[in-house]
Parts: structure tokens; sequence; C-alpha cells
């Protein structure tokens, strides 16, 4: 479970920040072949840095604001690198859904009634879209904001789903449609929230709308 122990004060809502160091080699890997590893390290570092600010910015009086990190062993350097605005936990081993799952157990048994999962892959993510998921935790049990490739970049819940990190098929473009089916077999009902790009592979940085220099 998440080490949430003194992060949570009287809060209802808390927003997690998927994001690893950006160490040439191991992030953005699907982009080394054509960038070379320091490129798409630089790549990754710009992308997650635009999201972190989002984040920071984001203007919900009490919300918990958690960057969750990996690896473990760079916590120091990632508390450098993003400085003040974020509590800093780190992920435990495993897959997206351990980590999501453990995330989210870790809230809830805490007392966070509205929690969101984002990654860093999606630049096009606005301040709100975040409170529109938030606010949509006020009416239905979940939200989801589709990624144009078949996964997603946000899941927000207001109660546990356990099933929905499980078994999952990761990085496919059968993500989205799976955890749809677990969440209302879950007998949770779900927003949707609007479809974004995520940037994962050389086509997905050609295509990328937002016109930003990452490199």
């Amino acid at each position: 479970m998440a080490d949430l122990e003194g992060l949570l004060p009287e809060t209802e809502e808390a927003l997690f920040l998927f994001l690893r160091f950006p160490e040439p080699g191991k992030a953005k890997t699907r982009l080394i072949p054509e960038l070379g590893a320091e490129r798409a390290a630089e790549v990754y570092r710009k992308m997650a840095e635009q999201v972190a600010d989002i984040v920071r910015e984001l203007d919900r009086p009490g919300l918990l604001k958690v960057a969750y990190f990996s690896p473990a062993d760079k916590g120091l350097e990632i508390r450098e690198w993003l400085g003040n605005g974020f509590h800093f936990v780190a992920q435990p081993e495993g897959d997206l859904g351990r980590r999501l799952e453990d995330a989210f157990v870790g809230a809830f048994r805490k007392g966070a009634r509205r929690i969101i999962a984002l990654g860093t892959d999606c630049v096009e993510i606005t301040g709100e879209i975040l409170s529109e998921a938030f606010e949509a935790l006020h009416q239905v049990d979940a939200a989801i904001g589709p990624a144009l490739d078949g996964g997603y970049y946000l899941m927000g819940l207001n109660r546990p789903c356990h099933s929905v990190f499980r078994g999952i098929p990761w990085s496919t473009d059968k993500t989205l449609r799976e955890t749809l089916a677990r969440l209302r077999g879950c007998g949770l009902n779900v927003r949707l929230l609007p479809p974004l790009m995520d940037i994962d592979t050389p086509e997905d940085l050609a295509a990328d709308r937002s016109g930003f220099a990452w490199y």
C-alpha cells in the first residue's frame, strides 16, 4: 500500500501523478530507436515537467498532490527536479496495475473520497479537464480519460474496484475497453472525459498538436 502516513490531512481529494526519473536508456524507450537514449529522455523530461506544472497550478482547496515516482532509489533526484508543490511517494515494484492499485488502496484507506491517477504521457491535459474529472466523481463512480491509442491517460474513482487493475492488457489497444468492462462489472457508473493523445512512439511525436519543441 502506498506509504501515505502523514500525507492526508483533512482532505477528500487526492491526485497521483505517475512519473519516472528521466534517465537516458530508461525513459521513453520506444522513442530510443528514432531519437537515441539522451534525446528520448529529454523528451520525457519536458513532457513530465509540463504535466507537473498543470497539476501544480490546479486550484482545489485541500487537494493532496502526490508525485508517485519510480524508481524508488531516485527520490532525492526527483525532489530536486520537481521542487515544491508535491508530496513524494515511491511506487512499488510490479506492473502498472499493481502500482495503480497500490495508490488507490492507500488513499482510500487514509480517507480520501475522490482519487485521480494521471500519467505524464498526455501533454494535452489541462487543468479544466482535471477539474472536470474531480467534479464528475461527485455524480458518478469513475471518470476515465480515453487515450487515442486505446489506453487511458487518467483514471478517477470514488470507491474501490480492485479487479479494474488486475489482469489488464496494459499498453495495448484493448486497455481501455477491458478497463471499462471491469468497472461496469463492479457496478460502477462511468463518465468519459475528452479523448486525448499520449506520446509514446515517434509517430505520436510527429502527430503532436501542441507545437512544443520537445528536443
